[in-house]
Parts: structure tokens; C-alpha cells; sequence
């Protein structure tokens, strides 16, 4: 029986390496093969070692099959090979929109974003950016995050292809690795802009979007983050692990750091801010040669009732008369000389009386508060004993001198 010839295709054609086509090689020495005239998607074994190397849009040179662009290998813990079939039933009306059905044979609409057409994963997610999902058309191209005809989007759950890849009937297989949370042990640590649905408790997310201006709404106005914003906060001194003894009595604190003042306690350590009456009433006397007192309790004005002296008369009419020829012509004429005091009520116009025997011209009129309260005004013309203003004086003393001769020395 003749030999058979082996099968295969011994001889690249033209028809062979036309766009949409991929091949496998094997060929030990790369130099030996035309990089322009290889599809892209074209796998290269080498026949002694079995390692493969993919030729992916865009690059010079082969890349390992299987290793990221830039030649590092992708570890997941705790995941499993998710594969997912789309079939294409028809491409973009005009508007933007087209349609598949998934592997469960459901129709789906679906949108494009410009020149991509958008499909949606139905039983997981895989992590962005990780070239962690890998799409093959018609079980021939293959299409990754490090080719420019797929694009990762949606929080690991969309993916695009661009539409020089999409026809009616074209049939999607997107591989991708999907996280199995059966108890992790250990807390992971995922990188986004979203926050990750595949997240358990103790896992850390770090939002690479994130921005400290966000902390500004949560701080008080000293700059301190306000409190309320933070959970499980302890409410004890032991819930912050506080083992020092401290004194729960006889320790200080200033009068304005203390927020709501028991009544028991003294304000201000027992004075007051304000008061409408005293707790005990208080008794005010004027003491020397004008004398005068009273009782006050804080509720109302008081007025006090002042006597007057010799000593404080005389120098009264030593400042209304003068000092040396009044008291002098008063010496030398004693029989001449008249003193009459008196109280009256001082109302405006009111005429101090003056003694019998005497004209007014021939009289110097002073006069004093009695009963007064504060503020108190007064005026009474020493010539003529006329009260022309009295404030805030219920009640005043006079004195007249009347010296026979008008005063004349």
C-alpha cells in the first residue's frame, strides 16, 4: 500500500492569509517566517520546546501565549473559568442598538458606544484590567484587553468588540475568571473606580478616583472629622482600651467648658450672672457729718433720707456766699443776720420762703436733695429762691440767710 502524503497545509497561499484568517506555525527559528504576511491571532509553537507565542495587532514581535503585553502572568486565588456564547441576530439599526441571544438561547438588546458593539456577561464579573477575559469569534479570532478590537468597561461585567468584527450569526465566546467566595481566610484587596460586588467582609477597596475634596462635607468647622460620620464608635472610656486610673471627684474644670449646668451646682462658683432679688437683703448708710440709710433687697430703687450737719451747713454757705466777708459782716452784725431752713417738694416755679422781716433781695438762697435716685438734677436760683429744675428728687432741703442791709458789709 503506497504511502499517504501528510495532510495539512504545506505551503501559505494567498487565500490563506487574507484578513479574518489565523494560523499555527510551528517553526523553531522565527527569522524564517514573513512577520507582514502573518495574520494577527496566529499562534507559533516551537516543535522542540511546545512553548506558543501569539501574534497580537499592533506588535512587532511575538508574545507568549498566555502572558500579559508587557510579560507578567496574572495569579487569581479562589476563582474558576467562566465561558459565556453570544451569537449575533442582528447589527446596528442606524440608531446605535442590535441584538444576540446569550448561552441560555435569551434574546438580549444591546447598545453600541461609537464604533463598538456592547455585550453583557450573565454569570459573573472579572477584573478590569487585568487581561482576565479573553473573547474568541467564530472559535478563530482572539480578542483581549491587549488588542485594540476589545475593550474592558462596566466594573468587569461589559465588554466591547469593534465592528469590523461583528456580523449576523457571529458567534461570541467570552472566557473570563469569575471569583468562588467559599471563605477566604484572607482579606483582598480590590482597585477601581466602583465599588466591587464580588466584595466580603474584610476586604479592602481602594477607589483609584477617589478625591480628598469628598472629605470636606464630613469635617466641622475646626477641621476635625465630625463624629457622627464614623461607625461603631465606642461610647466608653473602656471601649477605647483606657486602663489608666483617673479621679472621677475633686478634678476642675473651667465654668465655660461645661456644657449644661446642673441647678445643684453654683454658677460661676456661686455668683451670678443676673438676679432680680438679693437672697439677703442689704443695708446702705451714709456715715459722717451728712448721715442717712436704708434697706435694699434688689427688687425696686431705693432712696435715702440724708441729715445734714453743722459742719457740712457751714461750709454749704461758705461755698454759696464766700468765705471772708459774708462770715465777717455775719460776726460783726449778728443782730442782722437771719437762718431759716425748711424741706418742700421741688417742682418748677416753686418759691423758697424766706424769713419775716426781710425783703428777697436781701436773702441767699442753697438747696439740697432729701430723697433722691439716681441721676438726680437740680437747680434753684441763689438770688431769688426759685426752683427752676429738679430730676429724679422727690424731696430737698433749703437754707436761707437773710442779712438786713442786702448783704452790704
Amino acid at each position: 500500500m503506497p504511502t499517504q502524503p501528510p495532510r495539512g497545509v504545506r505551503k501559505i497561499s494567498e487565500l490563506i492569509t487574507q484578513k479574518g484568517r489565523s494560523l499555527i506555525l510551528s517553526e523553531e527559528d522565527a527569522s524564517k517566517l514573513s512577520w507582514p504576511d502573518i495574520p494577527d491571532s496566529t499562534l507559533k509553537i516551537n516543535p522542540k520546546t511546545g512553548i506558543m507565542s501569539v501574534k497580537l495587532e499592533g506588535e512587532s514581535d511575538w508574545v507568549p501565549a498566555g502572558v500579559k503585553n508587557d510579560g507578567t502572568i496574572c495569579i487569581v486565588k479562589d476563582t474558576k473559568i467562566v465561558e459565556e456564547t453570544f451569537v449575533v441576530k442582528t447589527t446596528d439599526d442606524g440608531a446605535g442598538n442590535f441584538s444576540y441571544t446569550n448561552s441560555e438561547n435569551h434574546e438580549r438588546h444591546a447598545v453600541m458606544k461609537g464604533d463598538m458593539y456592547v455585550f453583557e456577561l450573565e454569570n459573573g464579573t472579572y477584573m478590569m484590567h487585568r487581561n482576565s477575559i479573553e473573547v474568541f469569534i467564530d472559535d478563530t479570532l482572539r480578542r483581549s484587553e491587549a488588542s485594540s478590537n476589545l475593550e474592558e468597561m462596566g466594573a468587569g461585567r461589559l465588554f466591547a468588540l469593534h465592528k469590523s468584527d461583528i456580523a449576523v450569526g457571529t458567534e461570541i465566546t467570552a472566557k473570563y475568571a469569575k471569583v468562588v467566595r467559599i471563605g477566604n481566610p484572607y482579606p483582598r484587596i480590590f482597585i477601581g473606580d466602583n465599588t466591587p460586588v464580588d466584595a466580603e467582609i474584610g476586604d479592602l477597596h481602594i477607589d483609584t478616583d477617589y478625591s480628598l475634596e469628598e472629605w470636606k462635607k464630613h469635617k466641622d468647622d475646626d477641621g476635625r472629622l465630625n463624629w457622627s460620620i464614623l461607625k461603631n464608635t465606642p461610647t466608653t472610656l473602656a471601649g477605647y482600651g483606657i486602663t489608666d486610673s483617673f479621679a472621677t471627684v475633686q478634678h476642675r474644670h473651667r465654668y465655660d467648658e461645661i456644657d449644661a449646668v446642673p441647678e445643684s451646682l453654683p454658677a460661676k462658683g456661686g455668683r451670678a450672672d443676673s438676679a432680680d432679688k438679693l437672697t439677703h437683703a442689704r443695708k446702705i448708710t451714709i456715715r459722717g457729718d451728712m448721715v442717712g440709710k436704708c434697706d435694699f433687697d434688689g427688687t425696686a430703687d431705693a432712696n435715702i433720707e440724708v441729715t445734714v450737719g453743722k459742719k457740712t451747713f457751714r461750709k454749704m454757705i461758705t461755698d454759696i456766699t464766700g468765705t471772708d466777708d459774708v462770715l465777717g459782716y455775719m460776726r460783726r452784725t449778728t443782730n442782722k443776720v437771719r437762718v431759716m431752713t425748711g424741706t418742700c417738694v421741688p417742682n418748677p416755679g416753686t418759691t423758697l420762703p424766706i424769713p419775716a422781716g426781710f425783703e428777697r433781695h436781701q436773702c441767699n438762697f442753697a438747696a439740697y436733695p432729701i430723697v433722691y435716685s439716681t441721676n438726680c438734677t437740680l437747680n434753684v436760683d441763689p438770688n431769688i429762691g426759685v426752683v427752676k429744675a429738679a430730676t429724679n428728687i422727690t424731696m430737698i432741703g433749703y437754707t436761707v440767710v437773710a442779712v438786713a442791709g442786702g448783704g452790704e458789709s
